[in-house]
């Protein structure tokens, strides 16, 4: 009887754990959304728009200073893409930045697509 319960313990925690960063609230404040082995925290400003990318397994932040990447980003009928460029102004090098002209509020969704040298792109997709 405890083997069993044990087991059915564990099937329902494990699926919640591998999900654990997707839509929670990162260390900057913002929300979170899994890329493969990585999650990342989309922070927006008026005139900007930060990535923060971490290790999904460990949680610290992942050095970014080779990656590219871009953000489309959406809110109602408005459309705009985003560069995404390493800035060196977080100390833990774990930032890509662009210049965001949209006004950032309720109803913006955010997709970003990231290439780091020798992995496959990948894709995250938050919404506000």
């Amino acid at each position: 009887m405890t083997r069993r319960w044990l087991l059915t313990l564990f099937a329902v925690l494990v699926p919640g754990a591998l999900v654990a960063h997707d839509g929670g609230v990162g260390s900057h404040g913002g929300p979170t959304s899994d890329a493969g082995p990585y999650f990342l925290e989309l922070v927006t400003q008026p005139g900007a728009l930060k990535i923060f990318v971490f290790n999904d397994a460990t949680s610290k932040p992942e050095d970014v200073k080779a990656v590219r990447g871009t953000a489309t980003v959406l809110l109602g009928q408005q459309r705009e893409i985003v560069q995404l460029q390493f800035d060196a102004a977080e100390k833990d090098g774990n930032l890509l930045a662009g210049k965001l002209t949209l006004t950032p509020g309720a109803g913006l969704r955010v997709v970003v697509q990231l290439q780091i040298v020798g992995q496959p792109s990948l894709t995250a997709r938050f919404a506000l």
